[in-house]
């Protein structure tokens, strides 16, 4: 008995996803420009932090330099001083302290505020930051 197969040669298949290997590319590209912004953001967000952080650091350096330096450097008395470091202003107020309750008649030895403020002088900043120190020193007999 002769079989007769009959071998079909599929015909060629049209092809109607032709269009979404572009569309597919397109949302790929859209989708990568998105995490690259929102990466390039998160970037410039913390070196901005960093910095800020960097500048305060700095001014707490100052204000503990010119705290220590009181009294030592000169004796201490009432007044006010101020000068500029770079890109930082100071300003050092020394006022008497005198504790309350102390009787009359016993030695006892002058106390100061010592306050030191340093603000930051850079234009880039909207703000101007300022950092101040306070501290009591003892120094002296009281008069």
């Amino acid at each position: 008995m002769l079989r007769h197969s009959s071998t079909t040669i599929p015909a060629p298949r049209e092809r109607h996803d032709a269009g979404f290997m572009l569309a597919e590319a397109l949302v790929a590209l859209g989708i990568l420009a998105l995490v690259i912004a929102l990466s390039q953001a998160t970037f410039a967000s913390g070196w901005r932090a960093q910095n800020h952080a960097a500048g305060e650091d700095g001014a707490v350096a100052i204000a503990r330099m010119h705290l220590a330096a009181t009294g030592v450097e000169s004796p201490l008395r009432a007044g006010m001083s101020s000068g500029s470091d770079g890109k930082y202003d100071w300003r050092i107020d020394v006022a008497r302290y005198d504790p309350p309750g102390q009787g009359a008649g016993k030695p006892r030895l002058a106390a100061w505020w010592v306050s030191v403020a340093v603000t930051s002088t850079q234009p880039a900043s909207p703000l101007p930051r300022s950092v101040t120190l306070k501290t009591l020193k003892i120094g002296g007999r009281t008069p």
